[in-house]
């Protein structure tokens, strides 16, 4: 009986260890969001429209999107693979000029809490719906990952369309 309450309280011990640890590190997690809207009348003061026929702020739409990885303290390897702005005007082009003007940023240095990816781009959206926004999107890809103190990778794919809100 004695050596029962002692593997019990050695039980119980190991469980509260591991429960506090989870606390300490949590895992990490994956924040990300990909917009559509529209253009404000300021945004549209600056979009060079010489060249298109009648051209008006409903003509345009921005896409926006951030991809954060939150809890990366400890993990090593982290993974984060989002769209160039070359690939989303090779995604948008297709039929005529769509790609108007974007910028990005990105930054996931070795031994940094916070991997983080920005893109903010506009595009001519004339005559597009949104299922046509999705069809022109739907190659391109955001890829998370990274490996844990026990050497166990984890690794997630998104299409954008998947992250996409109008």
């Amino acid at each position: 009986m004695k050596k029962l309450l002692q593997y019990l309280t050695l039980i119980v011990f190991l469980l509260s260890l591991a429960g506090c640890n989870s606390l300490h590190n949590p895992s990490p997690r994956v924040d990300a969001s990909v917009t559509i809207s529209k253009l404000t009348q300021e945004e549209f003061a600056r979009v060079g429209v010489y060249g298109l026929k009648n051209p008006s702020i409903d003509d345009f739409r921005k896409l926006d999107v951030k991809v954060k990885l939150i809890n990366t303290k400890g993990v090593s390897n982290k993974i984060l693979e989002v769209p160039t702005n070359l690939e989303y005007k090779e995604a948008l082009d297709k039929d005529i000029k769509r790609y108007w003007f974007g910028k990005s940023s990105y930054q996931n240095n070795p031994g940094e809490d916070f991997p983080l990816a920005e893109d903010s781009l506009v595009f001519y959206s004339r005559g597009l719906s949104q299922e046509n926004i999705k069809d022109m999107l739907a190659p391109l890809k955001v890829t998370v990952g990274w490996v844990t103190k026990n050497g166990v990778k984890d690794e997630k794919k998104y299409t954008v369309v998947e992250l996409l809100k109008f």
